[in-house]
């Protein structure tokens, strides 16, 4: 803090008009500020900015310098901005450094005018001309959130970029119109998607970047690019700049090409899905989809929750009128000046915290409103049970607002006893809504979850597809739950996908190991042969099956978020399942082309996923999982497919249901269409695996792929080969930043 120096009136009066951000201000506001600023002294290695009452808000640096310090959370250290003679530095962009890892010190002997933070605030409400003088200060020094890509930013570089660049205000859901290529957008504050249309003239998104981030970064020395549209996540800012002024400001700072070159030649960010990737969600709103919603005693839980990844900061609007010591701020109305100043504070509470747990009324306020707007992703909770139909308060405070960014209906069930149901009514009734989640009030583990998905450090476990070696699966998920490791989403292919469904339901390993006995060991649905004219095998038992062991639910009334992955015969595509009946999606996944009937979808026939995607490990990764565990059944080499010769019909059938001695060695043709379904995905499933944080490989190659008899066998060898390699394992993105 400053060492105050005396001072007369008319002294500060003078010192005050020799600064060139307030040549413009009327006589009378700045003989106000003349009258609360107070000269004073910074000795080297001082630090600008403390807290407590009565700390200064603003400095007016008259001579000496300063230089603002960002340590990383490797604890690394650098400059990103230097303030010298004349420039003034303002705590609402700074103080968050005592927090957040910056530090705004002396580097000499610094005198300077202080403006203490009660005072400034209650001038800037007062004269329009000096909230917008400091409107501009804090302007600039949110560009000094792009030193990442400009270097240290000093007087000289601030005037040529603020000069230079376009700034954009983006209001939550607005979408731009599409602009040529060779721009690069700087998000300065807020979240913003890049999107194109598709086929079908949809949006989809393409990118997205959160503050610090760039957009359009890999078209800017294209000229052939395509056009670039952005979407606002939540009321944003950026900076564009074209091709041009960068190549103008490299000329003048040669040390930005090689950040230019980083980012031009970094990887997409990418779409999310049931998570969102590390570092993506800052800003979190609870919204009450009825007032009974409880909003109010799940907002501490999940902040709890959410501390494991940073400091939270959970905010009500009682909460922020006592912070700012400013009644009724929170519910500050658009375009007023308590509005500049409640959002000018709650972006330093952004710099600041990790996360900022924004807590909505259970009524139609200007702050429930509020925390839409800011809000990289909105819960909008509701009781599991009630009416799925939106409320007259949900549709107020989503009024007129484009619900395609990050919205996540929350249903809250009192316990797990009953199976959720129902769930397809309440998205069919919020169709822009990204995704859901079911949350159990008695488990604390479906609140870490959600924080999980939130701080994009959700654990997806992917498995593959291999018949009845597929078993091993159960012994895995054994293991898992053993070793304490969560599983927050499940996917799978043909058996992995059948796992992956009765292990989303809720289902314990042991449980599954029974119902799997049930089918495959009693009932036989492989073995129930038909005239071959659409398939081998009959479909009326396979469907019994089916349905014994899913029941008529939908794939939205998992506990889990579940996927999996079917083939495409009519477009030659993969299928990824992600709603509607789950008996449909699993019997799609695993219709072995020729040994099954194919499932219609529309006028298109859907196979077995392994066709062209046997271990979807890049699907888990595409939909946000910040750590993904992939389980291989089907190895790249198989020796159940050898032989010396191609033996006679009646020799396989004399081999198999009328002599006692050894079974004559060749694959059925079930094994065959089976394997021969796998082949097209091998060299796919070696990069989706790659791409896998952890990859297992139980060792079952000794058992063949129609060896349902030996279930418990492979169960067991599944369990003992994963509890071995999780021995020392731990998902390294669950772990704190």
């Amino acid at each position: 803090m400053l060492h105050p120096l005396p001072s007369t009136m008319a002294e500060r009066l003078h010192l005050l008009r020799a600064f060139d951000l307030l040549e413009e201000l009327p006589e009378e506001a700045l003989a106000a500020l003349a009258h609360v600023a107070q000269p004073g002294m910074l000795h080297a290695g001082e630090v600008a900015f403390a807290e407590g009452h009565g700390h200064n808000a603003l400095l007016l640096v008259l001579d000496g310098a300063l230089e603002a310090i960002e340590t990383d959370a490797k604890g690394v250290t650098r400059c990103v901005r230097r303030i010298g003679r004349g420039e003034a530095v303002d705590e609402l962009q700074t103080l968050a450094g005592l927090l957040h890892g910056v530090r705004v010190r002396a580097t000499a002997p610094v005198r300077a005018l202080g403006v203490p933070a009660r005072e400034i605030n209650a001038l800037c409400r007062q004269h329009d001309a000096l909230r917008l003088v400091r409107e501009r200060m804090h302007r600039r020094q949110l560009l000094c959130r792009l030193s990442p890509v400009f270097g240290t930013c000093d007087r000289e570089l601030l005037d040529t970029v603020e000069e230079m660049g376009a700034w954009l205000s983006l209001a939550r859901g607005t979408t731009t119109p599409a602009t040529t290529g060779g721009t690069l957008h700087l998000v300065i504050s807020g979240r913003v998607q890049a999107v194109e249309h598709d086929a079908g003239d949809a949006l989809r998104v393409i990118d997205e970047a959160g503050r610090g981030d760039a957009l359009g970064e890999h078209t800017l020395f294209n000229d052939a690019a395509a056009p670039l549209q952005l979407r606002a996540v939540r009321d944003s800012v950026l900076a564009a700049f074209t091709a041009q002024e960068i190549e103008q400001l490299i000329a003048q700072r040669p040390a930005m090409l090689r950040n230019v070159l980083r980012l031009a030649t970094s990887g997409s960010r990418g779409n999310t899905g049931i998570g969102m990737p590390a570092g993506c969600v800052t800003n979190v709103a609870l919204m009450p989809a009825t007032e009974e919603a409880p909003v109010r005693e799940l907002a501490p839980r999940l902040a709890q929750a959410l501390e494991a990844y940073g400091p939270v900061l959970r905010l009500t609007a009682e909460m922020v009128d006592a912070l700012t010591g400013e009644p009724g701020l929170a519910q500050s109305l658009p375009g007023t000046a308590a509005e500049t100043a409640l959002l000018a504070w709650l972006d330093v509470q952004e710099s600041a915290y990790r996360f900022v747990l924004y807590q909505a009324d259970e009524a139609d306020t200007p702050w429930a409103r509020r925390c839409v707007r800011m809000a990289d992703r909105a819960l909008v909770v509701a009781r599991a049970g009630g009416d799925p139909a939106p409320s007259a308060l949900e549709r107020a405070l989503f009024a007129g607002q484009d619900l395609g960014a990050h919205e996540t209906l929350v249903l809250v069930h009192a316990d797990g006893t009953r199976p959720p149901g129902g769930t397809r009514a309440w998205r069919t009734a919020r169709p822009t809504f990204e995704d859901h989640l079911h949350l159990r009030w008695d488990r604390d583990a479906d609140i870490e979850r959600l924080g999980r998905l939130l701080a994009g450090r959700a654990v997806g476990l992917v498995l593959g597809g291999g018949g009845a070696r597929g078993f091993a699966h159960i012994g895995v998920l054994r293991a898992l739950e053993e070793a304490g490791i969560p599983v927050d989403a499940i996917g799978g292919t043909s058996m992995g996908a059948s796992l992956a469904a009765q292990y989303a339901m809720g289902m314990s390993p042991q449980q599954m190991a029974q119902i799997n006995e049930r089918v495959w060991l009693q009932l036989r649905p492989h073995t129930k042969y038909t005239l071959p004219v659409l398939s081998l095998v009959g479909n009326r038992k396979s469907t019994f099956c089916g349905q014994l062991m899913y029941g008529d639910i939908d794939i939205e009334d998992c506990w889990l978020p579940f996927f999996c992955v079917s083939s495409n015969l009519t477009t030659a595509e993969m299928h990824v399942h992600r709603r509607g009946s789950l008996l449909w999606a699993a019997t799609a996944s695993a219709s072995i082309p020729a040994f099954a009937v194919p499932v219609l979808d529309g006028a298109h026939l859907l196979v077995d996923g392994g066709l062209l995607n046997n271990v979807p490990a890049d699907v888990m990764r595409a939909l946000g999982c910040g750590t993904v565990i992939a389980v291989e059944v089907s190895p790249g080499a198989d020796d159940a497919f050898t032989a010396e010769r191609v033996p006679s019909p009646w020799e396989v059938i004399r081999s198999r249901f009328l002599s006692r001695g050894p079974r004559l060695r060749f694959p059925s043709l079930l094994e065959v269409a089976m394997r021969a379904t796998m082949l097209n995905s091998v060299q796919r499933e070696k990069v989706a695996m790659a791409d896998a944080d952890l990859c297992l490989h139980p060792p079952i190659d000794g058992f063949g792929l129609m060896a349902f008899d030996q279930l418990h066998a492979i169960v067991e060898t599944g369990y003992a080969y994963a509890r071995n390699a999780l021995r020392d394992w731990r998902p390294p993105h669950t772990r704190p930043s």
